[in-house]
C-alpha cells in the first residue's frame, strides 16, 4: 500500500511539472492595445492658449489606465479625464492641451492612451495608442522693442563713450540683451541685465570702447530676446572711430620721372606736418607692377632718423635703376606717426632700355606692300614715294605722322574716303633695344603691328614693316633729307 501511495503523489508532481512548463512555453497571449478615433478643437494656436484633444476609445479589452502628452517642449501642461475613465473598456478620454510660448510654426502633439495589463510573471505589459496632432503655434506677444543710443558719434581710437539700451516694450518679459561690434569692445551693466530680467521696460547701461590702432565705422548690434516666447529683435547703431591727429604730410619733390638702365633720379623727401602727433616712421621702398622690388633708394640713414625727429625739415635721396631690368616702377614713401596713422606717396618712374638717337626730322619715304581688299587699284604697291616726319615726344618715343607713309590713303581714299594721315609712335627703348613701330588702331579700327624694323646709325635710315588685322602688309624705308 505504501509504495501505490508513493506512486500516486510522484505522478502527480510530474503531471503539476509538465503543466507549468507547458505554461512558461505558452504564455497566455497579451490583449489588444486601446482603439480609437480622435479630434482637435483647432489647427492654430497662440502660446499659452489652451486646444482641447477627444480621443473616443471604442475598445481597450484590458482596460483604460492612463495617457501621456508630448509635445514641442520638455514638459507639457494638460488636464484630461483620466481619472474618471480607468479600468473601463471604451469612453471618451478629452486633453486639454497648454500651447508653449516659444512654438512657433508647425508642431506636434502626440497622445498615447494606455491600458492596464501584466504578463504570465506578474510584470508591467501595457499598451498604448498614440495619436499625433498637428498644430501651428503663433506668437502670442509682439517683439521686444527697444532703442540704442551712443554717447557720441564720434570717438578717438583707444578712447570710449556710452550705450544706452531703452527696452520701451517686452510683453513677453525681458530675456537675453546681448550686445556686438565689430570694431572695438563693448560691455553691459550686470547689475542692469539683472533688474531687467523678467520685465516689460527697462534701460540696460554700457561702454563701448574703441580699439587702440583700428579707426574706421564701428557697427554696434543689439539682441533683446523675451523670456517667454525666445523671440528676438536687433537694432544696429554706427559709431566712427578717428584719429587723434591729422594725417602726415609730405612731399615728394623730383623733376625726373625716367631714367635708363643703371641711371639714377635724385629726389628730396619733405616732411610737412606740424600735428601734435610725432612722426613714427618712414619706409622708403620701390615697387614694380608685379609687387616686386625694382632699383635701389639711397640715403643718409643718419639723415632719416633726423628727418622723423623733427630735427631736418627734407633729406635728398637717389633712385639708382637697376642694370638689366627696364619697365615701370613705383617709389612709395610711407609716413607713419605715433597716432598710428599713416599716409602712403607713389611717384612713377620708368626705366628705358637705351638712351635713343634723335632722329626728329623729315624723311622721304618708299613703301612696297599689299592688300587683302578688293577695291585698291595700285595693289600690289610697290616704290610708292611720300614724306613722313617724325618728332620727339620723351622716353625714346617718336611720333610719326602717318605711319602708313600715305599708303592707305592710296588704297583706300577713293574707296572709303580714308584721306587723312595715320599718327603712330616709334619706340627705341623696347625690351630688344631696337626701335619698334608700337601697336595702334587705325581709323578701320583694325590693329596694326610691327613685323619687323630696324635703324642704321651711320646713314640714319629707319626701315619698318607693318601688318594690320586685315592681312595688309607693308614694308616702308625712312630716309632723312
Amino acid at each position: 500500500m505504501k509504495n501505490l501511495f508513493l506512486y500516486t503523489l510522484g505522478l502527480i508532481l510530474m503531471l503539476a511539472s509538465c503543466v507549468d512548463d507547458y505554461e512558461d512555453a505558452n504564455p497566455p497571449r497579451l490583449l489588444d492595445a486601446p482603439a480609437l478615433t480622435a479630434t482637435q478643437s483647432a489647427d492654430t494656436i497662440t502660446g499659452g492658449e489652451t486646444v482641447k484633444f477627444t480621443l473616443v476609445v471604442s475598445d481597450a479589452p484590458a482596460g483604460i489606465d492612463s495617457i501621456s502628452v508630448s509635445g514641442p517642449s520638455d514638459e507639457s501642461i494638460f488636464t484630461s479625464n483620466i481619472t474618471s475613465l480607468r479600468g473601463q473598456t471604451a469612453g471618451t478620454v478629452e486633453v486639454t492641451y497648454t500651447a508653449p510660448y516659444d512654438a512657433i510654426g508647425e508642431y506636434e502633439v502626440t497622445v498615447s492612451v494606455w491600458d492596464d495589463q501584466l504578463d504570465n510573471k506578474g510584470k508591467d505589459a501595457s499598451k498604448r495608442f498614440d495619436e499625433v496632432f498637428t498644430l501651428v503655434g503663433e506668437y502670442a506677444f509682439d517683439a521686444p522693442s527697444f532703442t540704442v543710443t551712443m554717447g557720441a558719434d564720434t570717438v578717438l581710437h583707444n578712447d570710449s563713450t556710452s550705450v544706452t539700451i531703452t527696452v520701451t516694450s517686452a510683453p513677453a518679459g525681458i530675456g537675453q540683451v546681448l550686445a556686438f561690434v565689430d570694431k572695438g569692445t563693448i560691455s553691459l551693466s550686470e547689475e542692469d541685465l539683472a533688474n531687467a530680467a523678467g520685465q516689460e521696460s527697462a534701460t540696460i547701461n554700457g561702454m563701448y570702447y574703441a580699439p587702440e590702432e583700428e579707426v574706421g565705422v564701428a557697427e554696434v548690434l543689439v539682441r533683446v530676446t523675451d523670456v517667454l516666447q525666445d523671440r528676438s529683435t536687433e537694432v544696429t547703431e554706427e559709431v566712427v572711430i578717428d584719429y587723434i591727429c591729422d594725417a602726415p604730410d609730405f612731399t615728394i619733390d623730383i623733376d625726373e620721372f625716367a631714367t635708363t638702365l643703371g641711371g639714377e633720379i635724385d629726389f628730396n623727401l619733405e616732411v610737412n606736418s606740424t600735428t601734435e602727433c610725432d612722426i613714427e616712421s618712414i619706409v622708403l621702398t620701390t615697387e614694380d607692377d608685379s609687387g616686386d622690388e625694382l632699383g635701389e633708394l639711397t640715403y643718409e640713414q643718419s639723415a632719416l632718423d633726423s628727418l622723423i625727429e623733427g630735427t631736418l625739415s627734407s633729406i635728398p635721396v637717389t633712385f639708382e635703376a637697376p642694370n638689366s631690368k627696364r619697365g615701370v616702377v613705383d617709389i612709395v614713401v610711407t609716413v607713419t606717426d605715433n597716432d598710428f596713422h599713416s599716409t602712403e606717396k607713389r611717384v612713377q618712374v620708368t626705366i628705358i632700355g637705351c638712351s635713343a638717337p634723335n632722329i626728329s626730322g623729315t624723311y622721304d619715304a618708299v613703301s612696297s606692300g599689299s592688300s587683302t581688299d578688293g577695291c585698291p587699284a595700285n595693289n600690289p604697291l610697290a616704290g610708292f614715294a611720300g614724306t613722313v616726319t617724325l618728332t620727339a615726344s620723351g622716353n625714346g618715343n617718336y611720333t610719326i605722322d602717318d605711319a602708313f607713309a600715305g599708303v592707305y590713303i592710296e588704297w583706300y581714299g577713293v574707296c572709303y574716303n580714308y584721306t587723312f594721315k595715320t599718327p603712330a609712335t616709334i619706340n627705341f627703348c623696347t625690351e630688344a633695344q631696337g626701335l619698334t613701330l608700337v601697336t595702334f588702331l587705325d581709323a578701320f579700327d583694325a590693329t596694326v603691328v610691327d613685323t619687323g624694323s630696324s635703324y642704321d646709325s651711320g646713314t640714319g635710315v629707319i626701315t619698318y614693316s607693318w601688318e594690320n588685322s586685315f592681312g595688309d602688309v607693308a614694308t616702308t624705308v625712312l630716309t632723312p633729307q
